[in-house]
């Protein structure tokens, strides 16, 4: 992920985050993904630049999932810049 992503995310939130993950299980196929949108953002620090975002469908072993990724362009390649899963397997 992109240091300015990660900058404001603490232990204890990084531990609940992959705790609600784990959830999930093994992740058995992803889906096709499918574009949403490009856009460009100009803000101080580094938070600019270019963002390209995706959806995808996924099947975990314990339920299916929607991802929505968002790629921050960096020179020549992309950086995960967010991403969100969205799954009542989460929450069960």
């Amino acid at each position: 992920m992109t240091p300015t992503s990660i900058e404001g995310v603490s232990d204890d939130d990084l531990s609940k985050i992959v705790r609600a993950f784990s959830k999930l299980g093994d992740l058995k196929e992803l889906g096709e993904y499918q574009f949403i949108n490009v856009s460009t953002k100009a803000v101080t620090g580094d938070g600019s630049g270019t963002f390209v975002t995706y959806k995808i469908p996924a099947s975990f072993e314990n339920g299916e999932a929607q991802i929505t990724v968002t790629l921050k362009e960096e020179g020549e390649s992309f950086s995960i810049y967010h991403f969100n899963i969205n799954s009542m397997a989460m929450i069960e």
